[in-house]
């Protein structure tokens, strides 16, 4: 696929299924072009996922720290974690992508496995690149490889050996990345209500003009401590952040409508059609229109 190959919400949630209900894995391929054809918009899904590049550079970016993908070397993405993507040359770049919803984990939400071995790193290691540096990267690549495998043959009893697979896996991870947990998250507890608060704000007020004293007055927060916590939590600024969720929600008019673009440009909150094209073409390396005739035409 060419572009945003999924819609997401008010809050960038990617809305797209990974899996089904009694068995919450996805295993798929993606590929990013590298000409003007569109790129993975921010985003974030409850899945923790396994990124395995097959052709690359492709740079990936998990909250504010960057990650450039070449083949073999796997990133792990965690549950809630911002991200998006680019391809590093012209030629584009292909990855699967192996989605896991933390509950094949640990069953239920009071489960040992879940308070001891689960719910710390959730929330306190946000990506891993495998690179080789440690012995353990490798035998990690090979577990992930053969989940590919066992999910494309998709023999009897395949999802219980893909449930042993991950949990191989996220043992391999867990035990070697102990001290990550005990790292202070980027969000501390005490600031998750000030964060919910302003990221409500942007998302409430989406469409009209929103300034930057608004966004710090949902969260009781000075202009300079409201950027300092949205660049820590999300890795942009409350502007780029606001910007992101516009261009979403326009990608979305633009597939689904026949509206102008100077009525999206305004039904999503930017002041001018050129501004939105801009600021569009920024995020997606493409423009409104190029965008909306690709996805339509299926190429």
């Amino acid at each position: 696929m060419w572009a945003v190959p999924f819609d997401v919400d008010d809050s960038l949630k990617e809305l797209t299924r990974h899996g089904e209900e009694e068995f919450p894995v996805a295993v798929y391929r993606r590929r990013l072009e590298g000409r003007e054809e569109g790129w993975l918009i921010l985003h974030w899904h409850e899945e923790i996922q396994f990124v395995l590049p097959v052709t690359g550079p492709i740079l990936f970016t998990v909250g504010g720290t960057s990650y450039t993908l070449t083949p073999p070397e796997p990133l792990f993405i965690n549950s809630r974690a911002l991200h998006k993507a680019r391809p590093l040359d012209s030629g584009g770049g292909e990855y699967i992508c192996i989605d896991i919803h933390p509950r094949l984990l640990y069953g239920y939400d009071s489960a040992l496995v879940s308070r001891r071995y689960v719910q710390p790193f959730l929330a306190a290691l946000p990506a891993l690149l495998l690179d080789g540096a440690a012995p353990w990267h490798r035998q990690a690549r090979s577990l992930l490889e053969e989940i590919v495998r066992v999910y494309s043959g998709a023999e009897y009893a395949y999802e219980m050996e893909i449930q042993k697979l991950v949990l191989e896996v996220w043992l391999l991870l867990i035990r070697n990345s102990r001290d990550r947990a005990a790292i202070v998250p980027p969000v501390r507890p005490g600031e998750q209500e000030r964060l919910d608060a302003m990221l409500a704000y942007i998302k409430d007020h989406c469409a009209e003009t929103v300034a930057l004293a608004g966004i710090a007055a949902a969260g009781h927060l000075s202009p300079g401590a409201c950027c300092r916590l949205l660049k820590r939590a999300t890795g942009l600024s409350p502007i780029a952040y606001l910007n992101h969720l516009r261009v979403a929600k326009s990608a979305a008019l633009l597939q689904s409508s026949d509206a102008s673009i100077t009525e999206i440009a305004q039904a999503v909150g930017f002041g001018t059609s050129s501004y939105y094209t801009a600021r569009f073409k920024q995020i997606m390396n493409c423009t409104p229109l190029v965008y909306r005739r690709r996805f339509r035409s299926g190429t």
